[in-house]
């Protein structure tokens, strides 16, 4: 529905809208600090307050026609972020794909703790890192093959 919306309103190369795993790590950190100072309102109402809020001021900054204001938001700044994003995910990642349970550490604390309880519960891993490390190694040469390929065939690669 958003992006329905969206498009009437403003355009930005910028601004993505719908489930993506950054906008669900900050709306899951929210919740959780409302759930820390009130614990009586339910979950599912704090992230459906946020959207509507996020909705609301985004509506907003489009019926303004200020969607010019995304260009001073830095490159540098929105790279750096996705990136610090995409290693916290990865980071959270790592121990179930290993098949290290969640029981024995926070997968949800900050990225260095989780780095360095997975390297200390390596000896925990279970068969599933054979899956896992397989799928995630056939992956990747997949993906190396269809580079290869597209180097060697230009005229057969994705546009």
């Amino acid at each position: 529905m958003g992006v329905l919306i969206y498009w009437f309103f403003a355009t930005s190369k910028d601004i993505t809208i719908g489930p993506v795993a950054v906008m669900s790590t900050i709306v899951g950190n929210v919740v959780l600090k409302v759930q820390e100072e009130h614990p009586d309102i339910d979950p599912a109402i704090v992230a459906s307050a946020l959207a509507i809020i996020c909705g609301a001021i985004i509506t907003f900054i489009g019926l303004i026609r200020f969607g010019w204001i995304v260009n001073f938001i830095p490159l540098t700044a929105i790279s750096a972020f996705m990136t610090g994003s995409a290693i916290s995910i990865c980071a959270g990642q790592v121990p179930n794909l290993m098949g290290i349970s969640s029981k024995l550490f926070d997968t949800r604390g900050p990225t260095y703790t989780v780095i360095i309880n997975t390297l200390k519960h390596l000896p925990d891993s279970k068969l599933d890192a054979a899956m896992g490390l397989t799928a995630l190694t056939m992956l990747y040469l997949i993906r190396f093959a269809c580079s290869y390929g597209a180097k060697k065939m230009p005229h057969r690669a994705k546009t």
